[in-house]
């Protein structure tokens, strides 16, 4: 690439008595429809260009064409340029033009492209496009838009929606003849197999370490699914689904919502964890989840009894009574009140006095902050152990 310098004037003797200030010699790229001038004496400017490789000095003021170019010009001695053989002079401004007049000027600092698009200023920041993308001088990006492609991100914090688009995926679309859907996006619509249980493909290796996918089978395509979607694991790689507890190697839905996460370390991929289904359009009602607050036993006996337990939150429970007649106290920094909550009970074993005699438990009362609980094993108390669940209503509509 060519470099070239000027001054900011010249000044031409004009005779040998007499030196007049001279044009500013003006450094550009040859372009059409552009007036040019030689400095004449009245004018302010003389030119320079750059045009295919070699400098010219414009030698007679006029306005360019497309048809007579400097090239040309110098071949057919028309006057208005002339090659500049050896151009040097002092910088205030460095052009690096190539063929075609594409390139960048250096001025004042700054590095400019030609076409205006993009400037690299003294301060260290850059930008394009007219400020839509800009790199700060502290090295911060700024920028309209953003596409980035196989990148990994480290330390970012994001403000405002981040979201992967539904995507209708059969297990056979390919994108690009390279990835799959399931490999682009995180939210799948999967349809179902109608009278049979359709057989998926699914997206497994160490890439996806981390990452959550939702699957989705109720619609596809704007219409309602029926029947089973089943992915097979790759289990002779190692490869499994791990859903309460096990090592799964086969993930079916039915009408379902399944949030998966994959698992692994490294180069290394054990499977998906399943972390969630959820019933969704389903033509039955299946029930909802309960939010226990505390499960245990009670431990009774003629002379008094005792409580094992846990509780969601860690708060304490406590029991007295003996005799088949127990109280429960609950914390009453649960907030409940007495129509709040339910207790399960179910008897444990046999009554104290009686080794063939099944206890029964009752709950005869609650309140904000205790329940009593009667065991009999006929129509009169009877000491005994039950087993209970304190159940919180308010989730519940």
């Amino acid at each position: 690439m060519t470099k070239l310098k000027n001054i900011t004037r010249i000044a031409y003797k004009r005779d040998p008595e007499k030196g007049e200030r001279g044009a500013i010699p003006r450094v550009s790229t040859w372009e059409p429809n552009k007036t040019y001038y030689s400095g004449s004496e009245g004018e302010t400017f003389v030119d320079f260009v750059y045009y295919d490789g070699l400098y010219y000095r414009c030698t007679k003021t006029h306005t360019s064409t497309s048809s007579v170019t400097p090239y040309a010009s110098t071949n057919t001695k028309d006057g208005k340029w002339d090659i500049e053989s050896n151009f040097e002079m002092i910088a205030t401004k460095v052009a690096f033009v190539g063929k075609g007049g594409e390139g960048w000027i250096i001025d004042g600092g700054e590095i400019v492209h030609t076409s205006k698009k993009i400037r690299l200023a003294s301060d260290g920041s850059i930008t394009t496009n007219e400020g839509r993308f800009m790199v700060d001088a502290d090295g911060r990006l700024v920028c309209d838009e953003v596409y980035i492609k196989d990148s990994s991100l480290e330390r970012v914090v994001v403000k405002g929606s981040m979201r992967s688009p539904f995507v209708s995926y059969d297990g056979a679309w390919n994108w690009d003849d390279a990835d799959t859907e399931a490999d682009l996006h995180d939210n799948l619509s999967m349809p179902g197999g109608g009278s049979f249980t359709l057989a998926a493909d699914f997206p497994w290796g160490a890439k996806n370490n981390g990452r959550i996918v939702t699957i989705v089978n109720y619609k596809y395509n704007g219409s309602e699914t029926s029947g089973k979607l089943s992915i097979s694991a790759p289990t002779n790689s190692g490869m499994y689904f791990f859903e309460d507890g096990l090592k799964k190697t086969e993930l079916q839905l039915w009408r379902e919502c399944v949030v998966l996460k994959g698992y692994g370390e490294g180069n290394t991929f054990y499977g998906w964890i399943v972390l969630q289904r959820l019933n969704i359009g389903t033509d039955k009602q299946y029930g909802r989840q309960l939010n226990v607050l505390a499960q245990g036993m009670v431990t009774g006996s003629n002379s008094g009894a005792s409580i094992s337990y846990k509780t969601c939150d860690g708060s304490k429970l406590s029991v007295s009574g003996s005799a088949g007649t127990y109280t429960i106290t609950i914390p009453s920094s649960w907030g409940l009140s007495a129509s709040d909550y339910i207790v399960m009970l179910t008897g444990y074993g046999y009554s104290a006095d009686s080794s063939t005699a099944p206890i029964k438990a009752t709950l005869v009362s609650r309140s904000a902050t205790s329940f009593v609980v009667k065991t009999s094993d006929d129509s009169t108390i009877n000491a005994g152990s039950f087993m209970f669940q304190i159940i919180n209503l308010n989730d519940w509509y």
